[in-house]
């Protein structure tokens, strides 16, 4: 019960992300693939020692496998995309079995 009071008090909390930017809570991911910009990332921002906080207690998910795919369609559309970069996205849904 607790956790579930924690999760909703930090709902619609902002997060400090780099360059002195905010962003909600609700709108980030935790993981994504390199590069990703739909949402904003946590985890390279605060660090693998802060998973249990934003995964288990807050319940920040990881990118979807469609939100990836969107990723690739914007990589598809972007004329300096590299085969590294559509590589990482691969890695990403390969290495965390991204939910649809």
């Amino acid at each position: 019960m607790l956790t579930v009071i924690n999760r909703k008090a930090f709902g619609n909390a902002f997060v400090n992300l780099p360059n002195y930017e905010y962003e909600r809570l609700k709108s980030c991911v935790w993981r994504g693939p390199k590069g990703f910009s739909s949402k904003p990332a946590l985890r390279p921002v605060y660090g693998h020692e802060l998973d249990r906080l934003f995964r288990e207690i807050l319940k920040v998910p990881n990118a979807t496998s469609a939100e990836a795919r969107e990723y690739l369609e914007q990589l598809r559309d972007d004329k300096s995309t590299t085969m590294a970069d559509v590589t990482e996205v691969y890695v990403f849904l390969q290495k965390h079995r991204a939910n649809t």
